[in-house]
Protein backbone atom coordinates (compact mmCIF):
# COMPACT_ATOMS: atom_id res chain seq x y z
CA UNK A 1 0.00 0.00 0.00
CA UNK A 2 0.94 3.23 -1.04
CA UNK A 3 0.98 4.95 2.35
CA UNK A 4 3.08 2.20 4.41
CA UNK A 5 6.54 2.10 5.13
CA UNK A 6 9.20 -0.33 5.31
CA UNK A 7 12.87 0.43 6.54
CA UNK A 8 15.83 -0.85 7.97
CA UNK A 9 16.85 0.17 11.61
CA UNK A 10 20.06 -1.51 12.30
CA UNK A 11 21.75 -4.58 10.70
CA UNK A 12 19.39 -7.04 10.04
CA UNK A 13 16.38 -5.30 12.01
CA UNK A 14 13.44 -3.62 9.94
CA UNK A 15 10.33 -2.12 10.79
CA UNK A 16 7.28 -2.32 8.78
CA UNK A 17 5.00 0.50 9.11
CA UNK A 18 1.43 -0.26 8.28
CA UNK A 19 -1.16 2.59 8.57
CA UNK A 20 -4.68 3.12 8.53
CA UNK A 21 -5.20 0.13 9.74
CA UNK A 22 -6.62 -2.11 12.92
CA UNK A 23 -4.26 -4.45 15.27
CA UNK A 24 -6.35 -7.93 14.06
CA UNK A 25 -5.95 -6.75 10.63
CA UNK A 26 -2.13 -5.95 10.79
CA UNK A 27 -1.58 -9.21 12.83
CA UNK A 28 -2.98 -11.02 10.05
CA UNK A 29 -1.02 -9.54 7.26
CA UNK A 30 2.09 -10.14 9.70
CA UNK A 31 1.67 -13.67 10.14
CA UNK A 32 0.70 -13.70 6.07
CA UNK A 33 3.99 -12.23 5.41
CA UNK A 34 6.15 -14.45 7.96
CA UNK A 35 4.44 -18.03 6.70
CA UNK A 36 5.61 -16.16 2.39
CA UNK A 37 8.80 -15.13 3.51
CA UNK A 38 9.75 -18.47 5.37
CA UNK A 39 8.60 -20.56 2.56
CA UNK A 40 11.25 -19.22 0.10
CA UNK A 41 14.58 -19.61 -0.82
CA UNK A 42 16.96 -18.32 -2.63
CA UNK A 43 20.39 -18.87 -4.53
CA UNK A 44 23.76 -18.13 -2.86
CA UNK A 45 26.86 -19.16 -4.30
CA UNK A 46 25.27 -21.60 -7.00
CA UNK A 47 23.34 -23.65 -3.32
CA UNK A 48 19.68 -22.96 -2.60
CA UNK A 49 19.67 -20.77 0.98
CA UNK A 50 16.08 -20.50 2.82
CA UNK A 51 14.88 -17.21 3.69
CA UNK A 52 13.79 -17.07 7.57
CA UNK A 53 12.46 -14.17 9.28
CA UNK A 54 10.95 -13.43 12.66
CA UNK A 55 8.74 -10.85 13.44
CA UNK A 56 7.23 -8.53 16.76
CA UNK A 57 4.00 -7.11 16.58
CA UNK A 58 2.87 -3.19 18.50
CA UNK A 59 -0.36 -1.18 17.88
CA UNK A 60 0.97 2.49 17.94
CA UNK A 61 -1.28 4.00 20.51
CA UNK A 62 -2.42 7.77 21.68
CA UNK A 63 -0.25 7.09 24.90
CA UNK A 64 2.72 5.82 23.32
CA UNK A 65 6.28 7.30 21.97
CA UNK A 66 7.83 5.28 18.76
CA UNK A 67 10.15 4.48 21.48
CA UNK A 68 8.09 2.65 23.47
CA UNK A 69 6.16 0.56 20.29
CA UNK A 70 9.75 -0.38 19.08
CA UNK A 71 10.03 -2.06 22.64
CA UNK A 72 7.24 -3.74 22.71
CA UNK A 73 7.74 -4.54 19.15
CA UNK A 74 11.36 -5.89 19.87
CA UNK A 75 10.03 -7.97 22.94
CA UNK A 76 7.26 -9.66 21.00
CA UNK A 77 9.76 -10.31 18.57
CA UNK A 78 11.99 -11.91 20.94
CA UNK A 79 9.25 -14.18 23.07
CA UNK A 80 8.38 -15.21 19.28
CA UNK A 81 11.95 -16.56 17.96
CA UNK A 82 12.27 -18.40 21.49
CA UNK A 83 8.70 -19.73 21.10
CA UNK A 84 9.96 -21.03 17.46
CA UNK A 85 13.56 -22.70 18.63
CA UNK A 86 11.24 -24.79 22.01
Amino acid sequence: RDHDVVARVYGDAFAIILTRIDELTGITRLLKLEQSLNNRMMQWNDKPLPLKASFGMAAFGPADTPESVIAEADLKLYAHKARKKG
